[in-house]
């Protein structure tokens, strides 16, 4: 069977924080923004997760992960376009991340880096920019629109 890109549910919280856990990454602010995460999965398995949180008039994609031994299969850049596809959907002007050490990645997917003092008001004021990321982390930017 394909595995599937789908949003999130109640019931998917455990298994995305148990993978981002395993990955280093933070899980505060999981379970509220569970309604714009998105899973990939294969038979009830889940491959991997990323969220968006909407903040003013742009997105922040946060804890992209993919399970090991299911990596360099795409899964990774189907989540992105998929978090890409609803920011999009809900008018966003572009999607940040921060990073400490996936920047060449997301380089690949269209991101460039941004100083992390040009993040937009509603960026900054995010939980992950402002207390969950050190300061030490990428700031990374990919603009939504033709």
């Amino acid at each position: 069977m394909k595995p599937v890109i789908r949003t999130a549910g109640a019931d998917d919280v455990a298994a995305i924080c148990l993978a981002l856990r395993a990955a280093g990454l933070p899980v505060e602010g999981v379970d509220t923004h569970a309604g714009t995460f998105f899973v990939c999965e294969n038979e009830g398995v889940l491959l991997g997760a990323a969220g968006l949180e909407v903040h003013g008039g742009d997105g922040l994609l946060r804890s992209l992960v993919v399970v090991p031994g299911t990596r360099r299969r795409g899964i990774g850049q189907g989540l992105c376009q998929r978090v890409m596809d609803e920011a999009a959907n809900r008018a966003c002007g572009a999607v940040y991340l921060l990073t400490l050490d996936a920047a060449a990645y997301f380089e690949r997917l269209g991101f460039e880096m941004v100083a992390r003092d040009d993040a937009p008001s509603g960026i900054r004021e995010s939980r992950e920019f402002s207390a969950l990321c050190p300061a030490s982390a990428v700031l990374m930017r990919r603009l939504i629109g033709p």
